[in-house]
């Protein structure tokens, strides 16, 4: 999931036409100001500000590389340099203790896998590390770490040992409860939020329209069974909130598995003509503004609730929806409130959503567009609160576009070698 997330941005990235860099202007500091000392940062970089940290993983050449600081004062605690031959975006959690870093990493055979790596946050030494196979993928969860092998065999790892907690075999097909999305940071290489599903069950589909529900801590089934699903559940389906969303790029119903999560059905359209369907990831469905559904099908996002008619915003590109709480952030436009009514002031309408930070958005503006995504650009900012509409203006500063996270009033921003850690 976290692949194909990713490639879906690096395909919207490669449309924009390639310039020549123009200098960047120097950027006045009001509000923002630099704590502790830039460190090295080159390749692919991830970001994460939570727990009091600020850690920095970062890819380059194959080679990986874990920084922590301290985020109250931008202290350099540690520098963890990772084994193996590293590919892609590194992909960060803080988790009950533990830092988790889940990337991608070459094999003996030339091929590549996915693997994760847990680390003392404290001190950056590795707990363990698992490497998957090359048919396998995981979802990290706050109760186990999930490996899905080849026909659904599963496989839940202890987070403090890294041993394998429970197994099932192959057959069932996966169906995960995805948690409320509570958390704020925007994870923009993935093209998701940065958060976990937290939900203590999970079910499996079986042969015949069967879902059973099973416990995520031991593997074991809860007693609980429907029947009368669909025989074939589509790829993106999942469980919210006691439903099971069936998502196609066709159309989106639930199936009732005891909850009250909003049972909607939706017919989604064909996509505009003339927009490159490669780039639509279709569809993008998410729970949203406390009791809704959020759908973006082509250039629409639709806001459904149970027992309501639709309401339909067109955009004019394709967008990330981001739902926080009850607010709803399109990633490079509007914000709209729980009704998908538009927020956004006029003053800032053309700004990027950096990420949410205690209820308040950081707002981004590039003050030199036209540029590769690869160059640092001189970026403006401004703090937003949905709740009233005020717009706080923060100063710029220099960074790649995509490359800014937030978190407990401090900002990493990423430049062509750099990452450096700002209050506000």
């Amino acid at each position: 999931m976290i692949l194909v997330l990713g490639i879906a941005v690096a395909l919207i990235r490669a449309k924009r036409p390639e310039q020549p860099a123009r200098p960047v202007p120097t950027p006045s500091y009001t509000n923002l100001h630099g704590i502790g000392e830039p460190i090295p940062a080159t390749g692919f970089v991830q970001s994460l500000i939570t727990g009091g940290y600020a850690f920095v993983a970062a890819i380059d050449h194959e080679v990986a590389a874990v920084t922590a600081l301290d985020a109250a004062t931008g202290r350099r605690l540690w520098t963890h340099a990772l084994d193996g031959r590293r590919l892609g975006h590194p992909y960060l959690h803080l988790m009950d203790g533990h830092l988790i870093l889940n990337d991608l990493i070459t094999t003996g055979s030339g091929g590549m896998t996915e693997h994760v790596e847990v680390l003392d946050p404290a001190s950056g030494a590795t707990r363990w590390r698992h490497d998957l196979g090359q048919r396998d993928h995981a979802y990290v969860t706050d109760g186990v770490y999930l490996a899905v092998g080849p026909d659904n065999a599963l496989t839940g790892f202890d987070w403090n040992t890294g041993e394998v907690r429970w197994g099932l075999p192959a057959g069932p097909k996966l169906i995960y409860e995805i948690a409320d999305r509570s958390g704020g940071g925007i994870d923009a290489d993935h093209g998701i939020l940065d958060y976990l599903h937290g939900a203590s069950h999970f079910y499996r589909a079986e042969t015949g329209g069967t879902i059973r529900e099973y416990n995520l801590a031991d593997g074991r089934p809860t007693g609980h069974s429907w029947t009368g699903a669909p025989a074939a559940i589509p790829d993106d389906s999942f469980a919210y909130h006691g439903k099971l969303y069936l998502v196609s790029t066709e159309r989106l119903s639930t199936f009732d598995l005891g909850g009250d999560g909003p049972s909607v059905a939706y017919a989604i359209l064909p996509p505009t003509p003339g927009f490159h369907t490669a780039n639509l990831l279709l569809p993008s469905v998410l729970p949203c503004a406390g009791d809704a559904i959020c759908l973006r099908a082509g250039l629409k996002v639709v806001l459904l609730r149970a027992g309501a008619t639709p309401v339909v915003q067109d955009m004019a590109t394709f967008d990330f929806v981001l739902p926080v709480g009850d607010t709803i952030y399109l990633y490079n436009g509007p914000i709209f409130d729980r009704d998908l009514r538009p927020i956004l002031p006029a003053e800032v309408g053309a700004t990027t959503t950096v990420g949410v930070d205690d209820g308040r958005a950081v707002l981004a503006l590039d003050e030199t567009q036209g540029q590769p995504d690869d160059t640092t650009r001189a970026m403006k900012l401004w703090l937003f609160d949905p709740a009233t509409g005020k717009v706080v203006g923060l100063g710029g500063l220099p960074s790649k576009p995509h490359a800014m996270v937030v978190g407990q009033r401090r900002l990493i921003a990423v430049t062509t070698d750099t990452a450096t850690l700002y209050a506000y």
